[in-house]
């Protein structure tokens, strides 16, 4: 270990000694915290479950959210927004009953107080591309960046998992996280569970884009790390959408949607693409990075393509056809991330280049990948039933009644 991780270390432990002075200030058990992203957003399983506190309990828990710019969601009703890293956020995180984060990092020079209950939703289902300790390769990572993954793991109290293969993974082996799993699946996918809402998402993201008809879902996952990706292989948006008219008789729409990582790269390469070509093929790719909710695209798509993303997951419970186009695949699986399942049984169709996914557009079978999203559901026995939220709340009720999660 190096003498500058040393010294990060040993600032972060006093640190933490020292503001065990502030644990005179009582702990808000009713406050919850919420998180999505590091801050950047209000999304994915936080937002999914802070919603359904807000409507099924009103008034009975204080709900706060940090972001980084406030300003940016003014006007959720019901709902108290902190800068985070603020003075106001220092309190509410020290004092606030329940954490809840979308994320695994958490703030390793604060001191963990009884009486608090941390929660990680995390934003991914399934068991596809690897993270956490096992993509060290890909990450770099220091010896302090191992201790404080270590030390984050050791702050969380529940973490909530959408399947056995999950848990093993994802979440004792990237994450090294030895607390309570919570069988519930993921907030963010009860929706898929309710026709009703379904189609009001469904709904909800034509109008917002204008759109009328058959709706083609391209959301792409980052290459490398967060801090050096990647190339990222561009979709031939003209063949997919030719083939699509051709199989289903209607012209559709592709809503990209680039990973914030990759959103600039990815979006001027497309830009320059259409401009090339000319007039043909412009108005059938919108930009649906920033879109707030991700869930409601897939509740809009017709049609995922995806690569290594573990949207092919949530996407498996609505049981559409899936493809996974993937042209880069030997070097993804031998130099970059590489996979926890074998790419051949994710849900989806397996295309390396235009070719190929021409070939899966136009011989689309809707009820084979049906079953083929099924049949990897039940193969990885699946804990998503449309009740995490509902699970998690009874946990959150009963630790504050107890102070026990058992």
């Amino acid at each position: 270990m190096t003498a500058k991780d040393r010294i990060k270390i040993a600032a972060r432990l006093l640190i933490r000694e020292c503001l065990k002075v502030l644990w005179v200030l009582p702990v808000k058990k009713r406050r919850i915290l919420f998180e999505s992203y590091d801050g950047t957003q209000y999304s994915c399983n936080p937002k999914y479950l802070s919603e359904y506190l807000k409507k099924h309990h009103p008034g009975k828990y204080e709900l706060v959210w940090c972001f980084d710019d406030p300003s940016k969601f003014k006007g959720t009703e019901g709902i108290r927004a902190v800068k985070k890293r603020s003075f106001r956020w220092f309190l509410d995180y020290l004092t606030s009953g329940v954490r809840v984060t979308n994320a695994a990092t958490q703030m390793t020079f604060f001191p963990k107080r009884k009486g608090q209950l941390v929660i990680n939703t995390w934003h991914a289902g399934g068991a596809y591309k690897r993270t956490g300790i096992i993509s060290e390769h890909v990450q770099a990572n220091s010896d302090f960046k191992k201790w404080r993954r270590r030390e984050q793991a050791g702050q969380f109290d529940l973490f909530l998992s959408s399947s056995p293969v999950f848990s093993k993974t994802n979440v004792r082996e990237a994450y090294l996280y030895k607390g309570r799993i919570l069988k519930s699946g993921m907030p963010r996918n009860d929706i898929f569970f309710d026709e009703e809402r379904v189609g009001r998402a469904s709904q909800k993201v034509r109008e917002h884009f204008g759109i009328r008809g058959p709706v083609i879902l391209y959301a792409p996952t980052y290459r490398g790390n967060f801090n050096d990706t990647g190339e990222l292989p561009l979709l031939p948006y003209e063949i997919v959408c030719r083939a699509f008219k051709e199989r289903f008789g209607e012209e559709a729409v592709i809503l990209v949607r680039a990973h914030y990582t990759e959103k600039r790269r990815m979006l001027d390469a497309y830009a320059a693409s259409r401009s090339a070509s000319g007039e043909e093929g412009r108005g059938r790719l919108l930009d649906a990075t920033d879109y707030p909710d991700m869930q409601e695209l897939l509740c809009a798509a017709d049609l995922l393509i995806t690569d290594y993303s573990s949207s092919i997951w949530d996407y498996a419970l609505l049981g559409r056809p899936a493809i996974l186009y993937v042209p880069d695949l030997d070097r993804y699986e031998a130099e970059d991330r590489g996979f926890y399942t074998p790419i051949r049984e994710w849900p989806g169709i397996i295309c390396r280049d235009g070719g190929k996914l021409e070939e899966a557009i136009l011989g689309l079978d809707e009820d084979k990948e049906r079953r083929r999203a099924g049949a990897h559901l039940e193969a990885f026995r699946s804990y998503e039933r449309g009740r995490a939220c509902e699970m998690t709340e009874r946990v959150i009720r009963h630790f504050l009644r107890t102070g026990s999660l058992s």
